[in-house]
């Protein structure tokens, strides 16, 4: 609402964003390659579990709301495009919910689970090894340099030790020599171990118990891969 005590801060905000959700052709030619070099990296897998996530959120909500509050949810207002919006925006601009407590809190930084948007220093940019403190009181939230800015610096916020996989989905930026950088990588059964011991069987077994076979190893073998620990 053009009255809404939220009105401004809202209309600042960006009206896409650059994590890889919106990568497309929307964005422009160079958002189409940077989502090509994705292809078959963990990174591409999780954006695109996110972007189902998102959607699985969506359809198990505003439907239904829109239909029964009409008035209070309007189905031309929350569509799927704004609900994705919205993600994006409380995934790289929220803050976690321990900074909204009593006291002070070390490298308090914007987090996948995020307490609230804090307008004004959710602005802040992000590097590695910023000290910060976020204090608070009865009326405030107060961040604090703890170390010295000079007049003319930018002042940073710290988002924590997160490598670029993380840094580039939540907020669609990386970070050159980044320290705390790492690749995600999932070990399980080698496949092939199963493929040789099918290969080096055949010449006893029928076709059919072969199949039969393949399919009831690789089945075990996702469910163990998912079994949690």
């Amino acid at each position: 609402s053009p009255d809404s005590f939220w009105g401004p801060y809202l209309r600042s905000l960006p009206q896409k964003y650059d994590d890889p959700l919106w990568w497309g052709p929307e964005i422009g030619e160079s958002s189409v390659k940077a989502r090509a070099l994705l292809e078959s990296t963990p990174l591409a897998a999780a954006v695109e579990a996110e972007a189902l996530k998102i959607e699985q959120w969506f359809r198990s909500a505003f439907p239904f709301a829109s239909k029964n509050a009409p008035d209070v949810f309007p189905a031309e207002i929350y569509t799927l495009e704004q609900f994705r919006w919205a993600h994006s925006t409380f995934l790289s601009r929220g803050f976690p919910s321990e900074v909204c407590g009593e006291g002070e809190v070390k490298d308090a930084t914007p987090s996948s689970v995020c307490g609230g948007l804090v307008p004004g220093l959710d602005v802040l940019n992000h590097r590695h090894g910023q000290k910060v403190s976020w204090v608070t009181d009865e009326s405030a939230l107060h961040l604090r340099m703890d170390e010295t800015v000079e007049q003319g610096q930018e002042v940073f916020n710290n988002y924590g030790a997160k490598s670029n996989f993380e840094l580039l989905k939540a907020y669609g930026f990386v970070i050159e020599d980044n320290s705390f950088d790492m690749v995600p990588i999932k070990f399980g059964p080698a496949r092939s171990q199963h493929q040789f011991f099918l290969q080096a069987s055949s010449p006893h077994l029928s076709q059919d118990l072969l199949d039969a076979l393949q399919s009831q190893l690789l089945s075990g073998e996702d469910k163990a891969q998912s079994k949690p620990t």
